[in-house]
């Protein structure tokens, strides 16, 4: 899909790198891996004068975004994507236990993701050698009950998704329009030229 023409004219969008590490997948499979969010920057930088569309004024009306990173992959942020610690901190007792250095670090860790996000998106990733997903980790076998296993930090988790209430307020995100991704043209028509960052 990253080479349809109808998204060829976007411009590049980085991976985020929390430890300044180029991804260790090519950059069309991360396009594949989030389609719909390419397919949402078409539409969010395209006018249609044909049905009176203006995605840049809509988008800047009408969406209320937020913050991804701190909304949504904290978790991702405070770990570099380290599932397997991720998995580990949350495997952790946090009942009936000794409150050592483990039981803090797993503790504050899952306060700092109640105290910052209002979802945990668990993703199961583009598979590299480079990263281990704690959504993969949970669906092996041998780790079924692992998210919901009594007394640990994940079931604390699982039992904060429905009682826990934040009282802090969200923030709407104002997105930047990008100059280099602006587009006229009918909504699924072929338009503008394939952007130079697909021939380096």
């Amino acid at each position: 899909m990253y080479a349809h023409e109808l998204l060829h004219h976007l411009p590049r969008y980085e991976v985020p790198s929390s430890t300044g590490r180029a991804p260790a997948f090519q950059y069309g499979h991360y396009v594949d891996y989030l389609i719909q969010m390419f397919c949402l920057e078409r539409i969010r930088h395209l006018e249609d004068p044909t049905i009176a569309w203006d995605g840049p004024a809509w988008f800047s009306r009408k969406v209320l975004l937020f913050e991804c990173v701190s909304e949504v992959y904290w978790v991702q942020h405070l770990t570099h994507w380290d599932g397997r610690k991720q998995f580990d901190m949350l495997s952790r007792r946090q009942e009936g236990s000794e409150r050592g250095e483990a039981y803090k670090e797993a503790s504050q860790f899952v306060q700092a993701i109640l105290d910052t996000s209002s979802t945990m998106k668990l993703s199961h990733g583009i598979v590299t050698e480079q990263r281990e997903y704690l959504a993969r980790i949970w669906d092996e076998e041998r780790n079924k009950d692992a998210d919901i296993s009594p007394g640990t930090f994940a079931a604390h988790l699982r039992w904060a998704s429905e009682n826990f209430k934040q009282a802090r307020p969200l923030v709407p995100l104002l997105l930047p329009v990008r100059e280099d991704g602006l587009l006229k043209g009918a909504l699924l028509e072929a338009v503008g030229t394939r952007h130079p960052h697909w021939d380096v």
